[in-house]
């Protein structure tokens, strides 16, 4: 090693600090001896060996509680803790030291010097984290407000200061207690609360607000986002607390999951960890958003394996190279296909079923009847069929609020499953239910891939009709409902979750592009499109169903709708049969039996002009 690696990078800076610490050890001793009337001339002849040695010594003792090791512009409190044990170690070692060798010194200059040092070898670390404080509260660049004067507050400046790739001057904070208006945060004031935010925004020429809230609830996000928008600012966010270990803790944009996410919801873990624990569990559809999001949620509860089970090729490659775990068996297999199935069912005796597979884009089926049917319809039945065969103890459908009084081919097969389902628990020790749902945000074929892609093309963005809405939730919450409901299901029950108020989707599709740093109609267009085939401007959750409680105020129950099996049974078996034919007029005669508080003229219409239409 040369003489220029040697002080080179932190060895140089950890070598000037400890030549800086020997100067004002000498120099705390010689005004320990000079305060306390030591004399001087007694100091210089006793001493002026005995003093390098000491000096080293305690640099050694430094050198071992690691005070070379820190870096300096981070100084905190534990600094302090660290320094005090380091020099009280070290002057106890030297007053031991003295009195092996029988050289004394008065205790006033020992408590003095002790004092001095501390004072010395504290203070001149904080002077350097004081000097890059001051250089970061000085620093010229975009000028940013923080709402969360809390422990989130204090993070997101610290991001703020240290943000490499872009520069922010921190003008205040603002926060929803009151009482914390005026007092000061790292030299940063807090500056008002929520309600004046615009006055302090015009003001102090804010340029972007950082929320830092731990567990922010998306009704308040959505508040100050719309304020942001208004005053046409950038809103950014720090992940909460609980998501720290998750991701990077660095501050980031405000996204569409944050205005849509609840507050964390009151689930009953232990009877879900029960329901799960060691089952053997089989997910149709596992390669989808629900099902792959279902696969990694049973897998948290320690089941004995879990049958990922899909038609899609890629979508289980894709899975098994994301979880790679061993207790997870890649099945792939057609749900239509009885004999396959049963295969799978007799290998693995599955003990619980959640059946998620299903063709879901409204229009797309509305082109695509027959195959709708046939792979909605006959999975359903296929899979309550083999589940009581092969005495599986649930079994959990799947649903969607399309299913209330139907428009849609898509909603129909939905009903006419969810009618099965509840009918055959009547018939089986296996306890069958259904979980009734609207959309799930970021799903694949979900409204806000296609407008982020529409976006980013520079629009324009697409919206069937100004006054559509639709209820959304997110994959993670609508998956841990589901397994909620699961465990507390009886048999024959059909669940609907909570979705909140439903959303305008024109309304989503501004929020989206103010996020994404656009103005709505100015940068991006929004266009009306027109209603497309079997869509409904307003989506529903129920039907003519009493609602029943359950424990959970995000789970209710609906009427149980118990029809005549033999019947039932015989008409679905119609229709399926219906599917191999040529006619599609019988088939949609047979759909409006079996659902008859549809909505299905448009496809009638459809059907009449094209008898022969997408018959496979």
């Amino acid at each position: 090693m040369n003489i220029q690696q040697i002080f080179k990078g932190r060895f140089s800076k950890s070598f000037v600090l400890a030549v800086a610490d020997a100067v004002m050890l000498i120099s705390s001793f010689v005004m320990a001896c000079a305060l306390s009337g030591y004399p001087l001339a007694r100091l210089f002849d006793t001493w002026l060996l005995l003093l390098p040695v000491a000096v080293a010594f305690q640099l050694l003792i430094f050198l071992r509680f690691g005070l070379y090791k820190a870096i300096l512009r981070y100084a905190s409190v534990d600094s302090i803790v660290i320094i005090l044990k380091a020099v009280t170690a070290s002057t106890f070692a030297v007053v031991l030291g003295l009195y092996v060798i029988q050289k004394q010194l008065p205790i006033n200059v020992l408590l003095l010097y002790w004092l001095i040092t501390i004072c010395f070898i504290g203070g001149s670390r904080f002077v350097v984290r004081y000097y890059f404080d001051l250089r970061q509260r000085f620093q010229t660049g975009r000028r940013a407000l923080i709402y969360g004067a809390g422990d989130m507050g204090s993070l997101a400046l610290r991001q703020l200061y240290l943000n490499k790739a872009l520069l922010y001057s921190p003008v205040g904070f603002i926060d929803d207690d009151k009482k914390k208006v005026g007092s000061v945060i790292r030299g940063v004031k807090v500056l008002g609360s929520l309600e004046d935010i615009e006055n302090i925004v015009q003001r102090y020429k804010v340029e972007e607000v950082v929320v830092a809230i731990a567990e922010v609830e998306s009704d308040k996000l959505r508040d100050v986002v719309k304020r942001c928008k208004t005053q046409g600012i950038v809103c950014r966010i720090i992940p909460c607390f609980s998501r720290l270990l998750e991701i990077e803790p660095d501050i980031r944009n405000v996204e569409l999951e944050d205005l849509m996410r609840r507050t964390p919801r009151d689930l009953d873990k232990e009877a879900i960890g029960k329901y799960l624990y060691q089952k053997t569990i089989l997910i149709t559809g596992a390669a989808g958003s629900i099902g792959s999001e279902m696969v990694r949620q049973c897998l948290s509860y320690h089941p004995k394996v879990v049958i990922a089970l899909d038609q899609s090729e890629y979508g289980l490659y894709a899975l098994e190279e994301e979880l790679t775990n061993a207790n997870v068996r890649y099945v792939l297999c057609d749900v239509t296909n009885y004999s396959n199935l049963e295969t799978i069912f007799a290998k693995y005796m599955p003990d619980i079923v959640f059946h998620a597979a299903a063709y879901k884009h409204v229009p797309l089926l509305e082109k695509n009847p027959v195959e709708g049917i046939r792979n909605n319809v006959t999975s359903t039945k296929n899979l309550c069929e083999l589940s009581d065969k092969y005495k599986a103890k649930s079994f959990v459908m799947i649903s969607t609020d399309k299913a209330v009084r139907p428009s849609s081919i898509m909603g129909a097969t939905k009903r006419i499953s969810e009618l099965f389902v509840q009918n055959f628990d009547r018939r089986s020790e296996t306890e069958y239910v259904s979980v009734r749902f609207g959309n799930v945000l970021g799903s694949s074929g979900s409204v806000v891939p296609k407008f982020i892609n529409q976006i980013r093309k520079g629009g324009p963005v697409t919206v069937t009709h100004p006054e559509a809405t639709r209820y959304f939730m997110l994959i993670d919450e609508a998956v841990q409902l589901v397994l909620q409901a699961g465990s507390i299901g009886k048999g024959g029950e059909i669940f609907i979750l909570d979705m909140g108020k439903p959303v305008k989707i024109v309304d989503m599709a501004e929020d989206l592009i103010y996020l994404m740093g656009r103005q709505p109609y100015k940068d991006i267009d929004i266009q009306f499109s027109g209603m497309r085939a079997g869509e409904k401007i307003h989506e529903e959750l129920f039907n003519d169903e009493i609602e029943e409680p359950t424990m959970f105020k995000e789970i209710t129950i609906g009427r149980s709708q118990i029809v005549d099996w033999e019947l039932l049974d015989k008409n679905v078996r119609e229709l399926l049969s219906c599917t191999r034919e040529e006619s599609c007029q019988k088939l949609m005669s047979m759909i409006e039996s079996l659902v008859p508080d549809g909505n299905f003229s448009h496809n009638m219409k459809t059907l009449r002009r094209d008898e022969n239409v997408n018959i496979a």
